[in-house]
């Protein structure tokens, strides 16, 4: 199985408040790496329940022609109590979306560390683990931290409360997994963005 890592695209003065707080410049990015993941292919598409993942997943989504599947365990390391969306208010925003059944009204926890992220995605690495013998290609939209946590676990990596890899605004991360462990082929990769000028 091939396993995308895309962290989300650049957030900030929402160029459509609507759909989430991408600027301009992420709805671009979002829409050129979903224009090369449909000639990649993917099978599945999981992305964070935050705006900013939600809206780049949704505009990967349509570009790819599959629906996007909230994972609430991808969302972005919890530092300060702050306002989200909540169940309802995501469905309103993202129909087209694919919610889980058990996801609570307001989903978003208490404030937590580095080894808090860590416990908190190990479940969800085991889980894109699993998917191995039946899904060729998944990709995964989430935030930096959490992205680190999934790559260092399917790798083999120990815990650590610092990042170990980077990830910039909708970067392509590949990890293989054969026999349940994962490779690393490429990480970090931008060179999409940066054909067309939108890598900043």
């Amino acid at each position: 199985m091939h396993l995308i890592l895309i962290r989300h695209a650049k957030h900030g003065e929402p160029a459509v408040p609507d759909e989430g707080n991408l600027t301009e410049l992420g709805i671009n990015q979002s829409e050129v790496t979903g224009d090369l993941l449909a000639r990649e292919g993917v099978h599945r598409l999981f992305s964070s329940p935050y705006p900013r993942s939600m809206q780049t997943a949704s505009i990967i989504s349509r570009r790819i022609g599959i629906p996007v599947e909230v994972r609430v365990d991808l969302h972005n390391k919890v530092r300060l109590k702050e306002r989200t969306p909540s169940r309802t208010e995501l469905m309103e925003m993202y129909p087209e979306a694919v919610f889980p059944a058990d996801m609570p009204e307001n989903w978003l926890p208490v404030a937590e560390d580095g080894k808090g992220v860590y416990m908190r995605a190990a479940p969800e690495a085991d889980y894109l683990r699993s998917l191995e013998t039946t899904h060729e290609r998944v990709a995964v939209v989430s935030h930096a931290f959490t992205l680190d946590v999934i790559a260092s676990i399917l790798t083999g990596c120990p815990s650590a409360d610092n990042m170990r890899f980077w990830f910039d605004n909708c970067c392509l991360t590949l990890i293989s997994v054969v026999g349940g462990v994962g490779r690393i082929h490429y990480l970090n990769l931008v060179g999409h963005l940066e054909i067309r000028g939108l890598f900043f």
